[in-house]
C-alpha cells in the first residue's frame, strides 16, 4: 500500500550497494548529503558501524526535523552488544545534540531499552526518558522509533510495542546543532555498534499512536496478487513477471501521488520529443490546440518528464480550438485551480502566461509585468506577486477554495494576494490562450510545464503556504474496452500483444497457459481463468518519462525453482541478434550463496535486472539472461568472491517496436564498413533489433555491450553490423 505519510518523509535511507561502499544515499526528495566517518561502510545491504568513531553526518535544519512540531525518527537495525543492567554501554541511533548532550535531542539504546534526552535552547533538560522493561536483544533485527506530537508528548517504540509510557516536555525543544548524526553525537561517546538496514525521519507526523506491526522495510511492499483463477490487475506502469504470483511493490517514498482528479478540465504535461508541435490533453475532455509560430516541445528545460513547452518571445503560443468544450473553463460559482510551472529565458517586457476568452475585462489574465511580478488581472483589478527570477522554475497557482471565496494568487507556494469576484464566470467567454495575449501582444519568452486546470477542485485552501507539487498530475484513463478474446479450449497462444491507453485481454483457456505481452499501455486488466496451469503475465512499457533517476540499482537472480536474488558488485553482458549472448558478474562476500550457486551450475539460468522507481512503484526490467555455465571461486584473506558467467542463444527481438532517440550520448564512431558504434548511459528499454537515432545517425541495433563496474560506472556500447 502507498505510504500515507510519504509527503512528510524528510530523510529515508536504504543502505543497498556493493560491500565496502562508502556512498550513502538519501532517497527522499530532499536528497541530503550523507558523509561517512571512520570505517562506516555498506556490508550485505546494511550500514555497518563498529562503535569506534563510525557514523554518518548531515546538515540539520527544520527541513530535516522541525522541533516546533510533530516528527518520527525510526530505524531497522541490529545491535551487536546489548549489556545487562550492570554495564553502562549505550548505542546512539540519532542525535542533534552537541558533545555535552545539552542541546537538541538524542535517541539511543541503553541496556535493553530505548531512551531519549531532549533539551531547551538554554541547555536545560526538558526530557530524560529512560524507561525499563525493553525487549532489545543482541544480534537481532529490531524496528525502533521515537515519536513526538506537536504538543511535546514523546513515545518510544520497540518492534511496534511502546517501551514504557508517554513522557511530556517541560518546555520548548531546542532546534539542535547545525550537524545531525546517525550512529553518534558530536563526541566519541556511545557510538553505534552494529548494523542499520534502513533509516527514516518523518517531519510533521507522529506515525505511531498505538501498538502496530513493525515494518520490515520503509520502502513499502504492496499486496500480492495471485495469478490463476480470477483477475490479475496490473496497475499503471507496473511490471509483473512470470511465475505463480505477481507482486506489486511501492518503491522509494514519493510524496506526490499520481492519481487522476475527476475535476481535471485540462492537463498538458508537454512531454515529448524535441521540436514536436503537439501534446495530448490528458484530461477526460481531450482538448486540442493550435500551435502557432515556433511554439514547440523542448528538451533543453523541464520541470517534470524531460521536456517543456518553449515559446521564444516572437509570437509563439497555443490556442484551444474546440468551441464545444468551452464549458470546461467556465468556473461559474465552483471552486477551481489553475496550476503550472514557468521559467523565463528573459525578463524583458510584459509577458503573458495564460488568458481566457476574447474580451479584455471580463476574463482572467495571468502575466508577468515589467516589474517582473506575476499579475492576476480580473475586471480591471490587479493582484501582483513578488518578483520572479530569470532561468528559474517558478510554480504559479490561482485557486478559489469556496463558491463565494476569493481568487487567491500563489507564487512558489506562498500567498501573494486575492480578488473577491462575485460574478458567476471567472473565465466567461472562451478557451485559453497560452503564452500570449488574445490580441497577439506580449508573447512569452521562456518555458511552461505541467499546466493543469481543475474545475471544481481547490488544491489548497486559505492563505497558508503549501508545498509545491513534487511530480506530475495523474492522467485520465478511458473506460477499458475488451480488445482481445481467445476462447481456446485446449491450446494457448504463446503471446498476445496489444497496444493502447488501456485494454482488457480475456483468455479463458482451461488447460493451456499463455504468455501475455502488453506494450504501450497505461493500464491493463488481464483475465486469465486457467484452472490447471498458471499463466505468465508481463506488462511492458517505456517508463523513461516517469523514472526517478536518483535510485537505480542492479541485482542478479538465479532462476531456479525458488528464485534466489544475490547482491553483485559488477557485471558485463553482450546481447546480439546474430551471435551468442554473454553475461558475467562478480558476487562479493559469496560464502552464504555458495550452495545455491553450486546447485544452479549447469542447470539453471541467471539474469541481471535493473530496478528503479516509477510513479511510486518499484519497476524492474530484465537486462540479460543466460545459462549459468561457469563459477570461479576467488578466496581472499577476509572474504570469498565468485565470478559467474555463461553463454546463451542470440537475442530474439520482441514484437513491433519503435525508433528511439538515444539520450546521454558519450561518444560516436563510424567504423570501417559503414557501421556505427556509440557509447551512452544505459537505457534499459533499448534492445537489439530496435532502431536508434544518435546525433542524427539512424541505425538498427545489432549488439549491445553493457558495462557496470564496482566503482559505480555504468554505460553501454551499441552498434550496427
Amino acid at each position: 500500500m502507498p505510504d500515507i505519510n510519504g509527503g512528510n518523509v524528510s530523510l529515508v535511507c536504504q543502505f543497498a550497494g556493493a560491500d565496502g561502499s562508502t556512498t550513502f544515499t538519501d532517497d527522499s526528495t530532499n536528497g541530503f548529503t550523507l558523509t561517512g566517518a571512520g570505517s562506516a561502510q555498506i556490508q550485505s545491504g546494511q550500514l555497518e558501524l563498529d562503535g569506534d568513531g563510525d557514523y554518518l553526518s548531515l546538515s540539520n535544519s527544520t527541513t530535516l526535523v522541525d522541533t516546533s512540531g510533530a516528527f518520527t525518527v525510526e530505524a531497522i537495525c541490529t545491535f551487536d552488544v546489548v549489556p545487562g543492567s550492570a554495564e553502562s554501554r549505550l548505542d546512539l541511533i540519532f542525535a542533534t545534540s552537541n558533545s555535552s548532550g545539552r542541546t537538541g535531542f538524542a535517541l539511543y539504546r541503553f541496556e535493553n531499552n530505548l531512551s531519549v534526552e531532549a533539551y531547551t535552547s538554554t541547555g536545560t533538560a526538558l526530557l530524560e526518558h529512560w524507561p525499563t522493561g525493553g525487549s532489545i536483544a543482541a544480534a537481532t533485527e529490531h524496528h525502533v522509533a521515537v515519536t513526538r506530537t506537536a504538543g511535546g508528548s514523546w513515545r518510544l517504540w520497540i518492534d511496534g510495542v511502546e517501551n514504557g509510557s508517554a513522557a511530556s516536555e517541560s518546555a520548548g525543544l531546542d532546534a539542535g546543532q547545525a550537524t545531525a548524526y546517525i550512529g553518534a553525537q558530536a563526541s566519541s561517546f556511545g557510538d553505534f555498534n552494529g548494523r542499520i538496514k534502513e533509516f527514516r525521519i518523518t517531519n510533521g507526523t507522529d506515525r505511531y499512536t498505538g501498538s502496530f506491526t513493525a515494518p520490515s522495510t520503509f520502502y513499502e511492499v504492496g499486496q500480492e496478487i495471485t495469478v490463476g483463477q480470477g483477475e490479475l490487475i496490473l496497475p499503471s506502469r507496473t511490471v509483473a513477471l512470470a511465475g505463480q504470483s505477481a507482486t506489486t511493490q511501492q518503491g522509494t517514498p514519493i510524496p506526490w501521488e499520481i492519481v487522476y482528479d475527476s475535476n481535471t478540465s485540462l492537463l498538458l504535461h508537454f512531454d515529448g520529443t524535441d521540436g514536436a508541435t503537439t501534446d495530448t490533453d490528458r484530461s477526460s475532455y481531450g482538448h486540442t490546440f493550435t500551435w502557432n509560430g515556433d511554439a514547440q516541445i523542448d528538451t533543453a528545460q523541464s520541470k517534470f518528464g524531460g521536456s517543456a513547452l518553449l515559446c521564444d518571445g516572437t509570437g509563439d503560443y497555443l490556442q484551444a480550438n474546440d468551441d464545444s468544450k468551452k464549458l470546461a473553463y467556465q468556473f461559474a460559482s465552483s471552486t477551481y485551480t489553475i496550476d503550472f510551472w514557468v521559467r523565463f529565458a528573459s525578463l524583458t517586457g510584459q509577458q503573458y502566461l495564460i488568458q481566457f476568452g476574447t474580451t479584455t475585462d471580463f476574463n482572467l489574465h495571468l502575466y508577468k509585468d515589467t516589474s517582473n511580478r506575476i499579475v492576476l488581472y480580473l475586471r480591471g483589478v490587479r493582484v501582483t506577486s513578488s518578483a520572479v527570477s530569470v532561468d528559474t522554475w517558478h510554480h504559479v497557482r490561482l485557486v478559489r477554495d469556496s463558491p463565494t471565496g476569493n481568487n487567491r494568487l500563489f507564487l512558489d507556494g506562498v500567498y501573494q494576494g486575492a480578488y473577491a469576484l462575485d460574478v458567476n464566470n471567472v473565465a466567461k467567454d472562451g478557451y485559453p490562450y497560452i503564452g500570449i495575449r488574445n490580441d497577439g501582444l506580449y508573447p512569452l519568452n521562456g518555458w511552461i510545464d505541467e499546466l493543469a486546470i481543475f474545475n471544481g477542485t481547490a488544491k489548497n485552501s486559505g492563505t497558508t503556504t503549501f508545498t509545491v507539487p513534487a511530480g506530475p498530475y495523474g492522467n485520465y484513463n478511458p473506460p477499458l474496452d475488451v480488445i482481445t478474446q481467445v476462447p481456446t479450449p485446449l491450446g494457448a497462444p504463446e503471446i498476445v500483444t496489444e497496444t493502447g491507453e488501456s485494454f482488457i485481454a480475456e483468455i479463458p483457456t482451461p488447460l493451456g497457459a499463455p504468455e501475455v505481452l502488453t506494450e504501450w499501455s497505461d493500464q491493463a486488466i488481464v483475465v486469465l481463468p486457467s484452472p490447471l496451469n498458471p499463466p505468465a503475465p508481463v506488462l511492458f512499457s517505456d517508463f523513461v518519462p516517469y523514472i526517478s533517476t536518483n535510485v537505480q540499482r542492479y541485482v542478479m537472480r538465479l532462476l531456479s525453482t525458488l528464485e534466489v536474488e544475490i547482491p553483485i558488485s559488477s557485471w558485463q553482458s553482450t546481447l546480439q541478434t546474430d551471435r551468442q549472448n554473454y553475461l558475467t558478474c562478480a558476487v562479493p562476500a559469496a560464502s552464504q550463496y555458495l550452495a545455491d550457486i553450486t546447485a544452479s551450475l549447469d542447470v539453471d539460468e541467471f539474469a541481471i535486472y535493473k530496478i528503479t522507481e516509477a510513479a511510486g512503484l518499484t519497476v524492474e526490467w530484465e537486462i540479460a539472461r543466460v545459462p549459468l555455465q561457469t563459477a570461479t571461486l576467488n578466496q581472499g584473506g577476509f572474504r570469498t568472491t565468485i565470478t559467474l558467467s555463461g553463454y546463451g542463444d542470440p537475442f530474439t527481438p520482441p514484437p513491433a517496436r519503435q525508433t528511439f532517440t538515444l539520450a546521454d550520448l558519450i561518444s560516436l564512431q563510424n567504423t570501417l564498413g559503414g557501421n556505427i558504434r556509440v557509447r551512452a548511459a544505459i537505457d534499459w528499454y533499448i534492445r537489439p533489433g530496435d532502431t536508434v537515432t544518435a546525433d542524427g545517425n539512424t541505425f538498427t541495433v545489432a549488439y549491445i555491450n553493457y558495462y557496470v563496474t564496482s566503482e559505480g560506472q555504468a554505460y553501454m556500447d551499441l552498434g550496427s553490423r
